[in-house]
Order: C-alpha cells, then structure tokens, then sequence
C-alpha cells in the first residue's frame, strides 16, 4: 500500500573487478616508483586525475565566475575521478568555459580500456612489470562483457 518510485536509464554493464584492480594496483606501483624518482609524493589519486583529464571524456560548460565556483564545487562531489578545470573565456570576457571530466566508473569499455594502456605504458617505461599484451587484452575483453 506503498507508493513507489522507479528510474529507467540505460544498462551499463558492470566492470571486470580485475581490470579495475588491475588498474589501481599498477597506479599504486607508478605512484610509488615516481615519488621515489622525483623526491616528493605522489598519490594514486593524483595520478588518476591526470589520466582522467590526458584521456577521459568532458563537457565543456560556458558559465558566470559565481555559476561556475557553484558548479565546480557540485561536480567535484560526485568522486575523486570528477575534476573541473577553467579553459577558456567567452570572447566578450564575460563568461568562463569549465572543462568537466567524468570519472572512470562512468567509461565505456573503449575509454577505460585507454586509461588502462596509458598507466601500462607509464610502467612499462619506469620498469615496472606488466601483463602481457595477451592477459591485458583478456582482460579488457572480460571487462567489456561485465
């Protein structure tokens, strides 16, 4: 004798718990390696958000200096992968043009899979061992089925 409420938005399927692990883990060790080499710490998270911002998807918003601190604020609380940044400024200066970057959990199987191959290469070349080109393809593959 409830009234319900229900939401239709279109299926994702879930992500392959050992390409997310995989991913983490390999942005845990290049954190590692790097804070070594360069003296100073470097986190997983920091990593992540710039792998987001060099090969993730975005929306540019064209918005006032008070809408877009608002909005800044709004989308950076939906997860650590969701960073904001101002790009640009409308050409009568009035405006402000905020790039929007969506975090991984909302990546289709071409996008995470590219995210993945960019923190591959990053440890390939800080001589990290990786998998091979033939387990890392399985598990983009099983990644891509859910």
């Amino acid at each position: 004798d409830k009234p319900y409420a229900v939401e239709i938005k279109e299926y994702r399927k879930p992500r392959s718990r050992n390409a997310n692990n995989y991913f983490w883990q390999l942005l845990d060790q290049v954190a590692e390696v790097k804070s070594l080499m360069e003296a100073k710490t470097c986190t997983k998270e920091e990593l992540y958000l710039d792998y987001v911002k060099e090969g993730g998807p975005f929306k540019d918003f064209t918005l006032t200096d008070a809408e877009a601190k608002t909005f800044q604020v709004a989308w950076s609380m939906l997860g650590t992968g969701w960073p904001t940044e101002q790009v640009d400024y409308t050409a009568d200066g009035d405006k402000v043009v905020i790039r929007a970057y969506y975090g991984s959990s909302q990546y289709n199987t071409k996008q995470m899979s590219r995210l993945i191959d960019m923190v591959v290469e990053d440890a390939k070349s800080l001589g990290i061992e990786t998998l091979t080109p033939l387990e890392l393809a399985r598990m983009k593959e099983e990644w891509g089925r859910g």
